[in-house]
């Protein structure tokens, strides 16, 4: 009789980051990367949404998300299934062919008498291997320009 050994394999959780840059869509997909990190925009202002996680084992789904002012407002702008649920506030989010990367881009905006805005997205994370994205992920990438 062959004896059976426990085994447990354990993979840190990958690290995330949220970043707004001056940058769009059309410059990703032109192969440049995002600009630079903005932490101060004016109302109208063009503006990318960045999301990434850096470990290459995971790809990304980005849903849930609302903007607040802070003081009890919340509007949602991603429903559950990663889709924008108003376009003129963010559009819909786009993938890296990698799935380690997910854009979106909107004009500044914020609530009337309010001096900012805060953004909170779920970040949902599938393993790549094997096809574990297949179905989970958003099928709308960027355009792979390699």
């Amino acid at each position: 009789m062959i004896a059976t050994t426990e085994m447990e394999a354990r993979h840190p959780i990958p690290g995330c980051s949220y970043s707004i840059h001056a940058s769009s869509i059309d410059d990703i997909e032109a192969g440049k990367p995002a600009g630079p990190r903005i932490k101060y925009a004016r109302i109208g202002d063009r503006v990318l949404h960045q999301w990434h996680c850096d470990d290459q084992m995971y790809g990304i789904l980005i849903s849930n998300c609302y903007v607040t002012d802070g003081f009890g407002k919340r509007s949602e702008v991603i429903d559950s299934n990663g889709c924008s649920i108003d376009p003129i506030l963010i559009t819909g989010i786009r993938y890296s062919p990698d799935l380690q990367r997910a854009y979106g881009e909107s004009m500044v905006f914020k609530f009337a008498d309010r001096p900012g805005v805060w953004f909170f997205c779920q970040i949902q994370m599938c393993m790549k291997k094997e096809g574990m994205c297949s179905g989970i992920t958003v099928k709308y990438f960027l355009k792979n320009k390699n």
